[in-house]
């Protein structure tokens, strides 16, 4: 994909706007002119969703952060899930899935309650194990006014006591690879709900 800053593109369009033409307007009697039109594409899309575990392995969780659901909350009020994991590096762990991820929160289906949110840590969470990190697509472009969310049962009791809280990174981008030069960072944070606005986002051209 090979993108160009749109601001790059202002100078074209200017280019010889004012110059005179090179025969009298009598010269050119009837014939046809043809016009000219300076195509402009459309702003690349910003689908993907990068978290990185910054925890490093604290003593109390080797585990890291543990996610349960990344959400999209758009202007209109709409929220929408990651549909699909593009990448991600995690150390080995039995049983550790990707997949738990994706759609709706279901270990912690109360993230917005006022009240301590109880895990049901039995329907999975994706440990990124201190160093790890995930890439997921949206369903729908993410905007300047929107909210990236991102849910994770740290902070939040179960059975065994109550999860600690672990520190995330997270940043969108137009392209999926994890090395991209185009990643735009929306912030760090830790607990159940880390909702970060997109304050801007620049606008690149396909």
């Amino acid at each position: 994909m090979k993108l160009s800053v749109i601001g790059m593109l202002f100078p074209l369009l200017f280019l010889g706007a004012c110059s005179e033409p090179a025969v009298s307007h009598d010269a050119l009697g009837t014939a046809d002119v043809a016009e000219e039109t300076l195509e402009v594409s459309e702003p690349a899309p910003y689908l993907f969703v990068r978290i990185d575990d910054v925890s490093n392995g604290s003593y109390w969780s080797k585990l890291g952060v543990r996610l349960d659901a990344v959400l999209l909350e758009k202007q209109d009020g709409r929220v929408l899930f990651a549909e699909s994991v593009v990448d991600s590096s995690i150390p080995a762990l039995e049983g550790n899935e990707v997949a738990d991820v994706l759609g709706p929160p279901d270990s912690v289906p109360n993230y917005r309650s006022p009240e301590q949110p109880v895990c049901d840590m039995e329907n999975g969470t994706l440990a990124l194990l201190g160093s790890g990190f995930v890439v997921v697509k949206m369903p729908e472009p993410i905007e300047v006014g929107d909210c990236v969310a991102i849910i994770d049962v740290g902070e939040c009791d179960f059975p065994y006591g109550q999860v600690s809280i672990e520190p995330m990174y997270a940043q969108v981008s137009v392209a999926p690879t994890p090395d991209n030069s185009y990643w735009v960072t929306l912030g760090q944070g830790a607990g159940v709900y880390v909702s970060l606005s997109v304050t801007s986002l620049p606008d690149l051209r396909e």
